[in-house]
């Protein structure tokens, strides 16, 4: 379909998701550019169409500085292994659990202090869901790097990653993330939402700033006038079932004046005996069940692990925990627990756990009932 001097390349942040091909030569420009949103949702089926639309092309991603940690160190010139030096080191300045194929760095400099070199590790739960996405969509992955270093080869980092050569060689002279192949297990942990194995349409938010190819979701005007056209049957039966009741009422009330009886107790002095409606019982924790509630924790606090220690210690309890990661800062002091108002009753019980191993906020703040999450708990310093 393509020829073989374009290079296959999407750029990904949390929320935003580019692709399209780099034509290679004496001024490289992107081809079949397309733009869109992404969810934990529809990014299998978005991999999928970036496939069947380019072809079967190995993929170059370029990672976004919302997803990305780079750290800049200096390695002592006496250090003979440099990575187990660089591993221990990052465990310091970065709040995941990262394993050694999670992270790699290049050498900058070299003078009489040491080595100079940067350091490059995605966020491990974006980098699970796009190793997954792309398993399952059969898209091989050729190189992952941030947008820091794509953009020293040109000032647009889909250009620039294209124009990478230093995909193998000496580890201190290549820097590349090669993602290992995530199950379907371990990315549920990740994402805390099982993703359907049957195939699903799914349609590209696009940006309504900009005008891009639409690559992604094929002819959607035409779709969406279909399914506008379209009478779910579930609406036909509710329409014939009330039809018929207001039928019914009416040949009610047409016999009753017939027999000299007025309908509904009208003006009638006798008493007319009400009913009083029943009163539905609140659910308990027994109805709904503890590991029903999904949970997200966040590491608030900035110490490594805190996250996975505390998604040990609930799940030890009977709740299940459906994602971990980082919050949006490292600046809580005290854990912080976030509940829907539909699941306030798990909240005494919530607090109670949490209280004897961690120092509690006296808020708790409220979530969006549209939220994925029931409870999100910021892990805090103390």
């Amino acid at each position: 379909m393509f020829s073989n001097n374009k290079k296959l390349v999407i750029s990904i942040n949390r929320t935003k998701i580019r692709s399209g091909l780099v034509e290679l030569g004496d001024t490289p420009e992107i081809d079949s550019l397309a733009e869109g949103s992404w969810t934990d949702d529809n990014l299998v089926e978005l991999f999928k169409k970036i496939k069947s639309h380019y072809g079967d092309l190995p993929v170059r991603i370029v990672l976004g500085d919302d997803i990305s940690y780079v750290l800049e160190l200096l390695i002592p010139n006496d250090v003979e292994n440099e990575r187990s030096f660089i591993g221990l080191k990052i465990t310091e300045k970065i709040p995941d659990i990262l394993e050694d194929n999670d992270w790699d760095y290049k050498l900058i400099e070299a003078d009489e202090k040491g080595r100079k070199i940067k350091v490059f590790a995605p966020v491990k739960s974006y980098l699970k869901k796009i190793s997954f996405s792309a398993s399952e969509a059969g898209l091989e992955i050729e190189a992952v790097e941030p947008v820091f270093l794509s953009k020293e080869r040109n000032p647009e980092p889909m250009i620039g990653i294209a124009l990478k050569t230093d995909i193998k060689g000496k580890d201190e002279n290549v820097l590349n993330v090669v993602p290992k192949e995530i199950t379907k297990e371990e990315n549920k942990e990740t994402t805390g939402d099982q993703i359907e194995e049957e195939e699903r349409e799914v349609q590209v938010p696009l940006t309504e700033n900009e005008k891009v190819m639409d690559i992604l979701s094929g002819n959607k005007e035409e779709k969406i006038e279909e399914e506008k056209k379209k009478i779910h049957p579930k609406f036909i039966i509710i329409g014939i079932i009330i039809l018929f009741l207001l039928l019914l009422a009416g040949g009610i009330i047409i016999y009753l004046k017939s027999m000299g009886v007025k309908p509904f107790n009208q003006n009638s002095k006798e008493p007319v005996a009400t009913v009083s409606p029943a009163v539905q019982a609140t659910p308990t924790l027994m109805e709904i069940r503890k590991e029903d509630l999904k949970i997200n924790i966040q590491n608030g606090g900035g110490k490594a692990g805190a996250a996975g220690v505390a998604k040990t210690y609930l799940e030890g309890l009977g709740y299940r925990v459906g994602a971990t990661g980082n919050a949006d800062s490292f600046t809580y002091e005290k854990s912080e627990i976030s509940i829907k108002e539909s699941k306030k009753t798990f909240l005494d019980d919530l607090v109670k756990s949490f209280s004897q191993k961690y120092s509690l906020s006296e808020k708790y703040p409220s979530i969006d009932e549209g939220n994925e999450f029931d409870v999100i708990i910021k892990i805090g310093k103390y």
